[in-house]
């Protein structure tokens, strides 16, 4: 009995899981070097294309044969791509689906159809209808832990030591005001301090989260140079003459200006 609730328990556990997780709590995805219709490594190039396609909508791609330590080690860190093959004698027929460590489907296409006679082209244009399912959710990386509080990828880790030196120089900083003869000069260096924001490519810009984690802005590229377009706000973001970026945007019609330090 007791372990027929674990099971349970377990189950309604990841069932909730799969529910909840979307491809916006993944930055990384592995491809498969051979899908399992496939007769060769990379027939028709269709793992490279998978792997072209997702870099282009800002995923981090690794085919499985060439996966970076942090993978090996967490592998639950990345979803892993899978194309279904249902073609039948004169149609290519192909489902793109994107599962987590646990089997999930995170996202799963519709089939894309192609009626092309030759090979290679006629899978390349099912497998790109079928991505386009994908690009249509706008996918923009999230980054989070599964107890929402901290991060795990490379990014998280510089973050966080930011974060802590952050803290050092405020702590440095009160312990020299509190017996100096003018306290007020040291709180203004505490002041000075510039939040920092970690760049993340995605198609035609970036996006911008600060190490709570929480996603700040998204930015498009513009044709001036070092000057991006605030997605959904009515301004830009440009680099100064001291350095730092500046974003300045309306909000509620009046002009907000802001400051950061960003590491692209």
């Amino acid at each position: 009995m007791r372990n027929f609730l674990l099971a349970a328990v377990s189950l309604f556990f990841f069932s909730g899981y799969a529910q909840t997780a979307t491809i916006n709590d993944f930055q990384y995805v592995i491809v498969p070097r051979k899908f399992d219709f496939q007769n060769s490594d990379n027939q028709y190039r269709l793992n490279t294309l998978v792997k072209f396609l997702l870099e282009k909508e800002g995923f981090v791609a690794f085919l499985d044969d060439n996966l970076p330590e942090e993978l090996v080690k967490e592998p639950c860190n990345a979803l892993r791509a899978d194309v279904e093959n249902n073609s039948s004698l004169f149609t290519t027929k192909l489902v793109f689906a994107l599962y987590d460590c646990y089997g999930n489907a995170v996202f799963k296409s519709e089939e894309g159809r192609s009626k092309i006679k030759e090979y290679e082209p006629s899978f390349h244009e099912a497998f790109r209808k079928s991505f386009a399912e994908l690009q249509a959710l706008q996918y923009a990386y999230v980054p989070k832990s599964a107890d929402g509080d901290t991060l795990t990828t490379p990014q998280v880790v510089a973050a966080q030591e930011q974060e802590e030196q952050v803290e050092m120089q405020e702590s440095a900083a009160m312990g020299v005001a509190a017996s100096d003869v003018d306290p007020d000069a040291d709180r203004s260096k505490v002041a000075e301090v510039i939040p920092v924001l970690y760049a993340q490519a995605i198609e035609n810009g970036y996006q911008l989260v600060d190490t709570t984690p929480a996603l700040r802005f998204k930015l498009k590229k513009t044709s001036r140079e070092n000057t991006f377009a605030l997605v959904g706000l009515d301004g830009l973001l440009f680099l100064n003459d001291d350095g730092n970026w500046v974003a300045e945007y309306y909000k509620n019609g009046e002009l907000v200006t802001e400051v950061f330090q960003i590491k692209f």
